[in-house]
């Protein structure tokens, strides 16, 4: 008995049982890890009673009622139509970012989920998630989380070598199928064929070979069964088996499972016969591919589909085309997918790119993939957007040279910017566009010389290097004055506004960002940036002492974060509302809006910068070891990132915790490396930062002189940035030192 069998047996027996479950089904296939929550649209579209072939005015009811049965919010049915693939009419959605729209589909389901568990047991069975999608994985990691109290089985098959990541939890388990002994081989060989067919030495042949397995089994005593007895007859492999099976097909059934393989591992009839250009019908061919158990028929909606009962019969059936055949019966899949959809044909994007890459028409390929890399990156599923913007990248390497080139192979380079900038990818980011700054150039386009030099400049103040991210803004901001665009001059001198901060000349951030919020009020679609520059002016001024005006940029930025519903904005909020509150002594309001914005990070990215500022609180709060685990850990998380700024102000702080575990050597050498990398990044709060904690460094070892150098050259790095407070509180320091000695200064 194989996976697909043991669950479909299982879910069987729980149907027989007193109280019998709700079971719902999702399926990975081999392009899968392309396409976004593709096994969960399976469960959404089942529990709604919805398939591909009905309406979009149909589906929308449908899950409009399951909404209402299961009392969820009005913008559920937003979040599941775009999550089934169904394009929505504007909705409350369409004002969020790609992070909220992640974040809010993430709640709707699980929430669904769990209501139909608290009504009815709940078995949810994906299967193949070796080939699953990244944003399903991480959905599915979450659900586990939630089942201890609910009702709800999760089940997920996979073949060896992919690892279930929520297997970690308690209450997971695992079941590893083993071959099936001699006895129970033979019963399912003499279930499959009449015994009449089977003598002693094929008999023996069919289990020797078999080995056990199921599948092969099964297929091993069909082949018996239609070729007669004799191990001569008997393939050694198993795809050597279904080969063999195939290739007896009468030729028009043949040709319908080969064109059934194109199309998928379920394939519904009306798709079927509109690929199929051959005058016969196929119905009588399905029939007898049926009885042959190639294919099973699922019934649903207005026709059935047909199912391969097994991937591997789908994969070699595939493999026995000709490449020319195979192109062929691509196209025609993807004519006949447009053609079935109509205006809804932008729902099939990433299956639409998966036809399209197999033919020879390079445009068509690249225009689906990168229609499939935005509706991805729109939901925040960047790494399938990543998977889909490189395929398109490598496609168009076969086109000629020219101006169309050109603009194409720089706007698949800023998608996969984008995308990696959200992955924390961000050397990746800027090292995908800088090949292409000649096309740009050649292409005299200045909205689009604007777009690229501001991406730029977004990622090199990221990476620390200042100068070349003031170059790129300057220069985006030309163009995009040239250009009329107010967004994108806005978000660039938001970018100079971050930058000034770690230059440590908090004035002209202040001035810069006051712009940016200034032309970014009047863009109703760039509110995600207009929380950013009030973001930026929250440091700026936190590095002034002016800690009112600090909050207040921060509450405005975490206001237009609850307005567009966008976790990530209101994550950096957080955290810079909690800083502040650390550097005013107000450490119970520091700690709690911390931690508060780590819950609400949505990404790897946001939640380190969120925890740097946990470890920050616990730090001053008295939680020295607690916090010391959590700031190495993030030294080489920012690392990875290329974040120069943050992993010197990581590294500083380990320092700091060294220090208060009485931990010296270890201090020093964190701090240096902090100052190392501040100065390299010309992170001059940092510097300032790691030269007063050297001070108590040299204090607590009795150095009194190198103390009040270190304390000195504190003071004197935070007075050329303008860090009055932080000044005043190190001349406190230097005063302590010059009296009497005291361990454990705030930082």
């Amino acid at each position: 008995m194989g996976k697909s069998r043991l669950v479909y047996e299982f879910a069987q027996g729980l149907l027989d049982g007193t109280e019998p479950p709700a079971v719902l089904e999702g399926r990975c296939v081999s392009f899968g890890s392309l396409v976004p929550y593709l096994p969960l649209r399976d469960i959404v579209r089942a529990h709604c009673g919805v398939s591909d072939a009905d309406s979009r005015e149909a589906t929308r009811d449908a899950v409009g009622r399951t909404v209402r049965d299961h009392a969820l919010a009005a913008d559920a049915v937003g979040c599941l139509l775009r999550l089934i693939g169904v394009v929505d009419d504007a909705t409350a959605l369409d004002t969020l970012s790609p992070e909220a729209v992640k974040a809010r589909t993430f709640e709707v389901l699980r929430l669904l989920l769990l209501k139909v568990a608290a009504r009815r047991p709940l078995v949810i069975v994906v299967e193949d998630v070796h080939w699953i999608d990244r944003t399903s994985e991480e959905f599915l990691t979450s659900l586990a989380g939630r089942l201890v109290a609910s009702r709800l089985m999760l089940i997920a098959t996979h073949r060896p070598g992919y690892r279930i990541p929520w297997f970690d939890r308690s209450y997971a388990t695992q079941i590893s199928l083993s071959p099936l002994g001699a006895a129970d081989s033979a019963q399912l060989v003499r279930s499959v064929t009449p015994q009449q067919c089977v003598d002693a030495e094929a008999a023996h042949a069919i289990l020797s070979r078999g080995e056990g397995n199921p599948f092969f089994l099964e297929e091993l005593a069909r082949t018996v069964a239609e070729h007669g007895p004799g191990a001569h007859a008997i393939p050694e492999t198993v795809h050597g088996v279904i080969m063999a099976r195939i290739d007896r097909l009468p030729g028009i059934a043949k040709q319908v499972l080969q064109t059934a393989s194109v199309l998928g591992r379920e394939v519904p009839s009306a798709l079927l016969r509109a690929a199929w250009t051959e005058s016969a019908s196929v119905d009588a061919e399905l029939a007898e591919l049926c009885r042959l158990e190639f294919l099973f028929e699922r019934p649903g909606g207005d026709e059935p589909s047909y199912v391969f009962k097994h991937a591997l019969t789908q994969d070699v059936a595939y493999d026995s085309l000709l490449a020319r055949s195979r192109r062929d019966l691509h196209l025609r899949a993807a004519r006949a997918l447009e053609a079935l959809h109509g205006d809804r044909v932008n729902e099939l994007a990433a299956t639409l790119a998966y036809h399209y890459t197999r033919t020879d028409l390079v445009q068509e390929s690249v225009t689906w993939l990168t229609r499939a890399a935005e509706r991805a990156a729109r939901v925040y599923a960047n790494a399938e957007a990543i998977l889909h913007l490189d395929l398109a990248a490598r496609r168009l390497q076969r086109l000629p040279e020219g101006t169309d080139r050109d603009r194409w192979m720089v706007q698949v380079a800023l998608q996969q910017a984008h995308s990696f900038y959200f992955l924390g990818r961000w050397r990746e980011s800027v090292d995908v566009l800088l090949p292409h700054e000649a096309r740009v150039a050649r292409l005299n386009d200045v909205a689009l010389t604007a777009d690229f030099a501001f991406w730029l400049a977004h990622m090199y103040t990221r990476l620390g290097d200042q100068r070349r991210a003031a170059e790129c803004a300057w220069r985006a901001i030309e163009a995009a004055t040239s250009a009329g665009d107010d967004a994108t001059r806005g978000k660039a001198h938001g970018v100079l506004a971050l930058d000034s901060h770690w230059a440590g000349t908090p004035a002209e951030g202040i001035a810069h960002g006051l712009r940016a919020v200034a032309l970014l009020e009047t863009q109703p679609d760039q509110r995600w940036w207009l929380g950013m520059a009030h973001f930026y002016l929250a440091l700026n001024h936190l590095v002034l002492g002016d800690f009112e005006s600090a909050l207040a940029e921060a509450a405005r930025a975490d206001a237009v974060g609850a307005d567009i519903g966008d976790p990530r904005l209101q994550t950096y909020a957080g955290f810079g509302a909690g800083w502040i509150e650390i550097l005013r002594g107000n450490l119970d309001a520091a700690i709690g809006r911390c931690r508060r914005s780590l819950e609400l990070a949505p990404d790897r990215v946001s939640r380190a910068y969120a925890s740097l500022f946990v470890a920050y609180a616990d730090l001053e709060q008295g939680e020295h070891a607690q916090a010391r685990e959590r700031l190495a850990s993030l030294v080489a998380e920012f690392e990875s990132f290329g974040f120069l700024q943050w992993q010197a102000f990581a590294a500083t702080l380990l320092g700091e915790s060294w220090r208060l575990l009485d931990r010296l050597d270890d201090a020093d050498a964190a701090v240096q490396s902090g100052r190392r990398i501040a100065i390299r990044a010309g992170y001059w709060y940092a510097v300032a930062l790691s030269y007063r904690i050297a001070g108590r460094i040299a204090r607590d070892r009795g150095a009194t002189a190198d103390a009040l150098s270190a304390f000195r050259q504190a003071c004197d790095t935070f007075d050329r940035i303008g860090a009055a407070f932080e000044r005043a509180r190190t001349r406190e320091e230097i005063e302590t030192v010059r009296g009497r000695p005291r361990p454990g200064a705030v930082i």
